[in-house]
């Protein structure tokens, strides 16, 4: 018997010798709305109670909110699942699940202030597009309406310009399945996370992090792009952000209109972009400078 409120339902039990121990199937009535009921069990008649529990009715949830929508074939992306209609979530407990197409998944409750969510770790699957379903008790599965999509595992193979510097703002990532279209695009460079433009789906122009402009060292960082901006996968290639110059000093200071003139450039950190690297700028005219040491560098003065 099921009592919710001035709600009650009494099912016949299934009585079933199958597993180790003896038990017991009831199957659960259509109760008009959501809450925790009284749960009896009776021998032979309404007259003697064998077990008195509670049973909890789940409303399903309706306008569902997933996210991310996209995750590649490999697995693992943590899938949030929220309601903000009705109940929402309310009512999930640790034995709660998702199922991804025919597969089902771990998922956890996670609670804040105001929404109740579901947290589901995607499965491995072959690049496809299947319907997500959520579960109150990992038995009992419902659609939530909202789908999920595999694709293939991005891959980053190059990066251009590997060297950057202070007043670069961004580069573009080559690679392969580095966009699906249905989600925004993230690039990582390290530990940090930076937003990324799609040019197609094996190319993505990705800002560098804002505070690189004001670092005054060198450093390198791993580059990663990532298809929801959930996922990251491992990648190989690296960025390197070269140091800004300092105390910079250049003599001489003037010389003939025709140019020719060799310019001396002294100061710290000339030569870590290596041979070919440096450039001296006159006016709008760029040449290149030679590596005397690694302190300083000659530039031969451009007509002007």
């Amino acid at each position: 018997q099921f009592i919710l409120d001035d709600e009650s339902h009494v099912v016949k039990a299934q009585y079933s010798v199958t597993s180790v121990f003896p038990s017991l199937e009831c199957k659960t009535p259509v109760m008009s709305s959501a809450g925790v009921a009284d749960f009896l069990i009776f021998v032979n008649s309404t007259d003697t109670i064998l077990v008195q529990s509670a049973f909890s009715f789940f409303e399903p949830p309706s306008s569902v909110v997933s996210n991310p929508t996209v995750g590649s074939e490999s697995g693992g992306t943590m899938v949030t699942v929220t309601s903000f209609t009705g109940r929402g979530m309310s009512g999930l407990t640790s034995s709660s699940a998702c199922k991804f197409g025919d597969v089902v998944s771990q998922a956890s409750v996670v609670h804040n202030a105001s929404t109740t969510s579901l947290v589901c770790v995607a499965p491995a699957q072959a690049p496809s597009t299947v319907g997500l379903m959520i579960s109150p008790n990992g038995q009992d599965f419902v659609e939530t309406g909202a789908n999920y999509t595999y694709t293939q595992v991005p891959r980053v193979y190059s990066v251009f310009p590997e060297i950057v510097t202070n007043n670069t703002h961004y580069i573009t990532v080559f690679g392969s399945h580095l966009s699906h279209g249905l989600s925004p695009v993230c690039c990582s460079f390290g530990a940090e996370r930076t937003a990324g433009t799609v040019v197609d789906i094996n190319s993505v122009r990705c800002s560098l992090p804002v505070h690189w402009g004001v670092i005054g060292f060198g450093f390198e960082r791993k580059v990663s792009v990532s298809i929801n901006c959930v996922d990251y996968h491992e990648s190989e290639v690296s960025v390197r952000r070269l140091g800004i110059p300092a105390h910079i000093f250049t003599t001489p200071n003037f010389g003939f209109w025709s140019g020719n003139t060799v310019v001396m450039v002294s100061g710290s950190g000339l030569s870590q972009a290596g041979a070919g690297g440096v450039k001296c700028i006159f006016g709008s005219t760029s040449v290149n400078a030679s590596i005397i040491n690694d302190n300083t560098a000659a530039c031969q003065a451009a007509p002007y």
